[in-house]
């Protein structure tokens, strides 16, 4: 497995540009970029902002290969059909600045329900099922691939949700991603990534405890990373574990991860 990271705990100290060098020294090569203001925004963003982005991750030596659009904004399940269109041509806009960057992979939110009085999945599913078509079709043609991330209190929680939409669209480009804290609030993590299986084309790794959803330094929770690697290794996953972890010190947050997971056994290539 290869390690990578991605840029969220950079978001407010410091330019997105700035966020490559800082990674590469700490002997990572591939990125996840959060897509979020102040750092990039899809549909302002000029030509020459364009090529100061791309020539400073060339300096860095890092590779981007996603871009992760922050759910919080955008709704693909929706009941409102005007949010899901808005949310169609916020992910085209990514897409379509994902396939002119060579970057191979768009992280997908699934949406959010109600939380008091959601409706029923398949109610949900048979609204916004078409959105996702739309959103697969675009892809395909630019050769990005949509990866579905399993979120908690969200309309894909588990690795059976997301597992079941992926087999109503059938595309090679159209995946999962697996993040591992999201995955311990509802499920053992261990378990879903073998449902998940080949379908998982990245990993997010963090921590967290039942008590308070986080994306936290790794060892500071309770998932269990020893299970995880194990899975991972059972499903012959060659893939990027992305590191998204949330500190205010980034470099001193991603460090503390890297030696925990070395010291279980974990190792990283690339």
């Amino acid at each position: 497995m290869k390690l990578g990271i991605n840029t969220y705990p950079y978001l407010w100290n410091c330019e997105l540009a700035d966020s490559f060098q800082k990674i590469a020294d700490m002997g990572v090569k591939d990125v996840e970029i959060l897509t979020s203001v102040p750092h990039i925004h899809a549909k302002s963003i000029r030509a020459e902002e364009k090529a100061r982005i791309l020539q400073a991750a060339l300096k860095a030596g890092v590779k981007i290969m996603a871009f992760n659009p922050p759910g919080l904004d955008i709704n693909l399940a929706s009941v409102n059909p005007d949010m899901r269109a808005y949310t169609v041509d916020h992910y085209q806009q990514w897409i379509s600045l994902a396939s002119e960057w060579d970057v191979p992979y768009l992280v997908m939110p699934p949406g959010k329900l109600h939380p008091l009085l959601p409706p029923d999945f398949e109610w949900v599913w048979k609204q916004c099922k078409g959105d996702f078509e739309r959103l697969v079709e675009f892809a395909e043609q630019r050769k990005v691939t949509l990866l579905v991330e399993n979120i908690p209190s969200l309309f894909l929680q588990t690795s059976e949700e997301v597992g079941w939409v992926l087999n109503e669209l059938p595309s090679p480009y159209f995946a999962a991603i697996y993040d591992v804290a999201n995955g311990y609030m509802v499920e053992d993590p261990a378990v879903g990534i073998r449902r998940l299986g080949d379908y998982i084309k990245l990993v997010h790794l963090s921590d967290t405890t039942h008590s308070k959803w986080e994306h936290a330094v790794i060892g500071s929770g309770d998932v269990p990373f020893e299970k995880v690697q194990q899975a991972l290794q059972g499903i012959n996953y060659k893939g990027i574990c992305m590191l998204e972890i949330i500190h205010p010190e980034a470099e001193v947050g991603i460090g503390k991860s890297i030696d925990n997971l070395q010291g279980r056994g974990w190792e990283f290539h690339g």
